[in-house]
């Protein structure tokens, strides 16, 4: 594990170590818990993106494998990797059955002290289970139980407009030219666009934003943000709907898990 806070050059790192490898013919795998993260690694996908894809094992399978900011992903996650790939090189070598992640050599890289897997509504104690155990998940249903009425009796357009979750954009964005804004989907990783990217609008228009992105090495490059349906992924919404908005908010500040990669040399 690489441990290093924001702005140790943890990034410089990664590159040698694939310069190293690359240089030589071997595969490199690399990934990051968060899109804005992945986009300082060269060729860095989300481990989400990243691990979908199925594995075939032959003589040109990865020699590495590196995992960016890894103290914010949920314990389950690295399970669920370590599984998958315990059960495709066991049918190599059944040696590999007992060593984590198959015999594959995995780097993670992140600090402790900046960010725990995030648990909604979670209390100290589910918190720290999350990195220990499997999670606490609260009873959405029950709190959308208003004066004995059932759910259904609350799916009305004025109570869905009022629904405020992750990844999901406000029903009201009040944008306005020269405000910052920063993207909630996953949109072209090549032109910059991840979760997390911050942008300044420069034009509105009725079904698309010009917008030019601030971080990262697209720098001042102009981009067009258009609108869509959107479909809530929290599990704790015990039913299905869409919403057709920007995927953007308006950010005038930053979480830390959402400033992957993004950390300031100078604050005045």
């Amino acid at each position: 594990f690489l441990y290093g806070f924001g702005g140790t050059w943890k990034t410089f790192i990664w590159r040698v170590m694939l310069t190293a490898l690359r240089s030589k013919g071997d595969i490199v795998l690399t990934g990051a818990s968060s899109g804005i993260a992945a986009l300082f690694i060269p060729g860095g996908r989300t481990t989400d993106s990243r691990f979908c894809i199925p594995l075939n094992v032959d003589e040109f399978s990865a020699k590495l494998i590196i995992w960016d900011e890894a103290p914010m992903m949920h314990k389950h996650c690295f399970e669920v990797v370590d599984r998958t790939l315990k059960d495709i090189f066991n049918s190599v070598e059944e040696k590999n059955k007992h060593i984590p992640f198959g015999g594959k050599v995995v780097v993670f890289g992140g600090d402790f002290r900046q960010i725990l897997p995030v648990i909604p509504k979670g209390i100290r104690s589910e918190v720290v289970h999350a990195t220990i155990n499997s999670s606490a998940l609260w009873n959405f249903c029950e709190v959308l139980t208003l004066n004995g009425q059932t759910v259904d009796d609350v799916h009305t357009p004025e109570f869905l407009n009022t629904i405020s979750t992750s990844g999901l954009p406000n029903h009201k964005l009040g944008l306005k030219v020269r405000v910052p804004v920063m993207l909630l989907r996953n949109l072209n990783k090549k032109l910059g666009l991840c979760n997390g990217t911050r942008l300044i609008i420069t034009r509105l228009r009725k079904c698309a934003l010009e917008e030019k992105i601030i971080p990262g090495s697209n720098i001042g490059d102009q981009v067009f943000i258009p609108r869509f349906s959107l479909t809530p992924s929290d599990v704790r919404i015990p039913f299905k709907f869409q919403r057709r908005q920007f995927p953007i908010m308006i950010s005038f500040a930053m979480t830390i898990n959402k400033s992957r990669g993004q950390s300031l040399k100078h604050v005045g």
